[in-house]
């Protein structure tokens, strides 16, 4: 199975490709994890969805992301948004989902491994990401991918009637990292 990985911000994505990235972000799965985003929006008609990305989120300048496709159909995504606070812009917030039926496939992998590049080149120093507690995929994942975790917020999600925890995982990026890891190696 071929799965091509790019960035919309190297190659302008087809209208069909838009679409297809929307209605994964907006699928009852995603929009569990983020339960304040309007289960309308997954109902926008094809011309809509494309009209606001080209005209709102492709303006951004504060993020990017990279994108899995298999025959023309978005099934994976990662995307990284940069606080726009000065304390914290050396940090990235990350993103990302695999389409159900193509998960276990190194799809994520490959995913968060292009975000870390760019985020490297890109000078940030920090990559964080939080999962729900009960998403064993997605916390094998992150640490398969280098990531640490740091801690847990307890009850920090309403889902309906439903409290979920959140775990909490961070990695380290760029050439200042090994210093950093071992300063903290030789404060233990």
């Amino acid at each position: 199975m071929k799965i091509e990985i790019f960035s919309p911000q190297d190659r302008e994505p087809t209208d069909t490709e838009i679409v297809s990235f929307w209605r994964l972000v907006f699928s009852p799965p995603q929009l569990l994890w983020n339960p304040d985003d309007s289960p309308e929006l997954a109902k926008w008609e094809d011309k809509r969805v494309v009209d606001f990305y080209r005209n709102q989120i492709m303006k951004r300048t504060n993020q990017f992301g990279f994108w899995a496709i298999h025959d023309g159909e978005v099934v994976g995504h990662a995307g990284l948004r940069i606080p726009s606070e000065p304390s914290r812009s050396h940090c990235g917030e990350l993103g990302f989902g695999v389409d159900l039926r193509y998960q276990r496939r190194g799809i994520g992998i490959r995913l968060l491994s292009s975000i870390e590049k760019r985020a490297t080149v890109t000078g940030l120093r920090r990559i964080e990401c939080s999962c729900f507690a009960g998403n064993g995929a997605a916390i094998a994942l992150l640490q398969k991918a280098g990531f640490v975790r740091e801690g847990c917020k307890r009850q920090s999600i309403r889902q309906g009637v439903q409290y979920v925890d959140q775990v909490l995982f961070a990695k380290l990026i760029g050439p200042h990292r090994a210093a950093v890891e071992v300063h903290v190696q030789s404060m233990r």
